[in-house]
């Protein structure tokens, strides 16, 4: 949503135009970051889902 707003600050004319700009970068840098983040802890959680099935209740008493 902040980045939506930066948008319309920037379109508007806004005197901090540096400030929304930066707002902008730190917004691509950010998303371009966890969405290689996610692909990696979507694979690690679905290979690890696969052996948690294949465990039995005995293997959880100690």
């Amino acid at each position: 949503m902040w980045t939506r707003s930066a948008v319309t600050a920037l379109e508007s004319g806004t005197e901090d135009k540096a400030f929304y700009e930066r707002k902008l970068k730190t917004a691509q840098f950010y998303m371009s970051y966890w969405t290689v983040q996610t692909r990696s802890l979507r694979k690690q959680v679905e290979s690890s889902s696969e052996l948690m099935t294949q465990l039995e209740e005995a293997d959880f008493d100690l």
